[in-house]
């Protein structure tokens, strides 16, 4: 990716802020490459926690998520930092692992991010616009306080499930065990 974004950095002065877990050798990677390509490109490692995420998120102006496809586990990765980016008020540029989809409408998702972040640069009305709907999509379907009702529901209607069963017998029991049930 990094050799990808020289295109966009000849254009413009570019910040990278890489908000991961602690890894030496990102640090390395983050002094070797600013020697090598500063002021005009620079990268810039900050260690991971929900304090760094959101304040990383209100200073950037695109948040990009790439996702190694081939990489284990990755592919079933949640939303939520895509989520977080947009309610944030930031676009999002990422891979398009399956949990990303339903949100499609409000990001950019696709194989190529530098091809993604060129566009967003080139379609500031319309990321303005992705943002604010993907805003509103999210206040209706990712709210605490939706989340929480969705919580209730499904630990109510488990309640519910597991109390007819008692009443009535495990399904599928023949009506000899379940007499003796």
């Amino acid at each position: 990716l990094l050799p990808e974004l020289h295109r966009v950095a000849a254009r413009r002065s570019l910040e990278l802020n890489l908000v991961t877990s602690p890894q030496t050798d990102v640090e390395r990677l983050c002094t070797k490459f600013n020697q090598d390509y500063a002021p005009g490109f620079t990268l810039r490692f900050s260690p991971w926690s929900i304090d760094t995420t959101w304040q990383a998120l209100s200073a950037c102006d695109l948040v990009i998520i790439p996702v190694r496809m081939d990489g284990p586990g990755k592919l079933v990765k949640s939303p939520n930092r895509l989520i977080e980016a947009i309610w944030a008020g930031r676009f999002v540029v990422a891979n398009p692992i399956p949990s990303y989809q339903e949100f499609g409408d409000f990001a950019w998702l696709g194989d190529n991010i530098v091809g993604g972040i060129e566009w967003a640069l080139e379609h500031p009305g319309e990321v303005r616009r992705r943002i604010a709907a993907g805003q509103e999509y999210i206040a209706r379907n990712y709210a605490p306080e939706t989340i929480a009702q969705q919580w209730d529901a499904a630990v109510k209607a488990a309640m519910s499930a597991k109390a007819a069963s008692r009443v009535d017998g495990p399904q599928g029991m023949d009506k000899s065990t379940q007499a003796q049930w």
